[in-house]
């Protein structure tokens, strides 16, 4: 059988966690994903803040992220403003952005409204016109997505998908921080997102051993995993172990 890929998901509150969990699953998993959280859009603060030293060093070339050379990034923007910080993760070496939805929308209750529709177009054009993006090429130098939130209807978002190289859908009520329960609605959303679309679809949080399977069976295409892989002495075994449950 076809396998998800796994996904090991982390919120570093320094370059140097950051450093440390990518060396505990390089060689065992293909991409990290980083969630940056700025404490408006999530209650968390994660790295990199706003004038880190680390990451300026990083964006004119003077130090790479951790593994780079085996590992590609993905970078989740949990944060109020994507727009100012995804061409920096651009330049910075990140293989794949996903912007949180509703953060172009404050005080979201359901609907998108013109401005933040305004804010995302925008971005969209620099993204085409500076970097060359592209929402339907599947091997670029870079792929962008967007992030649903568990309450968002997916109907909503149909406008947008085609904007977008993949689509991801959170599997909890609270984003931002790890170890938050499973949400039993994902199944139902990947199979109604699966039939507006091909295109990936991504699932994050509270993704384990076991409800990895039937997230995949209804449609998933990639499994982002936190604590289920980090809260273990050995988390290259525990992406061991969720690969071996897609073996034939």
């Amino acid at each position: 059988m076809n396998k998800p890929q796994i996904i090991p998901a982390l919120i570093p509150k320094d370059f140097y966690e950051l450093e440390d969990k990518v060396a505990q699953v390089a060689g065992h998993a293909k991409v990290v994903h980083i969630d940056m959280c700025d404490g408006i859009l999530t209650r968390s603060t994660s790295w990199p803040q706003d004038g880190d030293k680390i990451f300026e060093q990083i964006l004119i070339g003077e130090r790479g992220l951790p593994e780079w050379e085996d590992v590609d990034y993905e970078v989740h923007l949990m944060t109020a403003h994507p727009e100012n910080y995804i061409f920096d993760w651009i330049m910075g070496g990140a293989c794949r952005v996903v912007v949180q939805i509703e953060s172009f929308f404050p005080g979201f209750k359901g609907e998108f409204n013109d401005a933040g529709k305004e804010r995302l177009e925008k971005m969209l054009l620099k993204l085409k016109t500076d970097h060359g993006y592209d929402a339907n090429n599947d091997d670029g130098f870079y792929q962008v997505g967007i992030s649903v939130g568990i309450d968002t209807s997916l109907e909503i978002i149909k406008p947008l998908i085609e904007k977008f190289n993949f689509i991801q859908l959170m599997t909890i009520a609270s984003i931002g921080s790890q170890g938050v329960p499973f949400d039993e609605r994902a199944y139902e959303r990947i199979k109604e997102l699966r039939a507006l679309t091909p295109k990936e679809i991504s699932v994050d949080g509270g993704v384990n051993e076991t409800n990895a399977l039937k997230l995949y069976t209804a449609g998933a295409d990639r499994l982002v995993i936190g604590s289920a892989i980090f809260n273990n002495d050995v988390p290259s075994e525990k992406v061991d172990s969720l690969n071996s449950i897609f073996e034939v």
